[in-house]
């Protein structure tokens, strides 16, 4: 259900904005607070739209709120566009211990749900709560490298990057509807 929507939330613009921080590196910053401006516009929209279609699709009464509970984790990916700025300088280091840390939290948060019987609405709470944990270790050191500042709206910054990134999305997405197609 979520593939899609991560598919659309991308757009092909974290790979065009690791190149653009590389190129540009006194602006990256910059970049990087408007970019994300961009993406947690993007994600909220997708998050209320996704919301609608698993509210209005004749799912069961457990799968409809799972996936509205679930909905948040577009906010939490966009706001691990964070990384690109690891992948720009190299520092891979803090990616890796992110994505430790997230499944470790996974981990621990869906034992917690599963022992102590909450159902399956707070085992995908669970699962928020491993992502919230993965920006953390991403947005701390971040702050070494970049001063990110939000809200950065920069819409003709917007359409250049849409511009640049949409071919990879063009391709991302015949990927993922080839991939998911059975």
């Amino acid at each position: 259900f979520y593939f899609f929507f991560i598919t659309v939330l991308d757009f092909g613009i974290s790979i065009v904005a690791v190149r653009e921080f590389a190129k540009e590196r006194n602006k990256a910053g910059l970049l990087l607070s408007s970019f994300l401006t961009f993406k947690l516009f993007i994600s909220i929209l997708l998050t209320f739209i996704a919301i609608a279609i698993a509210n209005v699709f004749p799912f069961s009464g457990d799968l409809r709120l799972a996936l509205s509970f679930y909905a948040p984790i577009l906010i939490f990916i966009a706001l691990g566009f964070i990384q690109t700025i690891f992948q720009a300088d190299l520092r891979y280091e803090y990616i890796v211990l992110s994505s430790f840390f997230w499944r470790v939290s996974s981990l621990l948060f869906l034992i917690l749900a599963v022992r102590l019987n909450l159902g399956l609405a707070f085992i995908v709470i669970s699962f928020l709560l491993a992502e919230a944990v993965r920006f953390i270790i991403l947005y701390v050191p971040s702050r070494k490298f970049v001063d990110i500042k939000l809200p950065t709206i920069d819409v003709k910054l917007w359409i250049e990057l849409v511009k640049k990134a949409f071919p990879i999305y063009i391709t991302s997405l015949l990927v993922a509807t080839i991939r998911n197609i059975d």
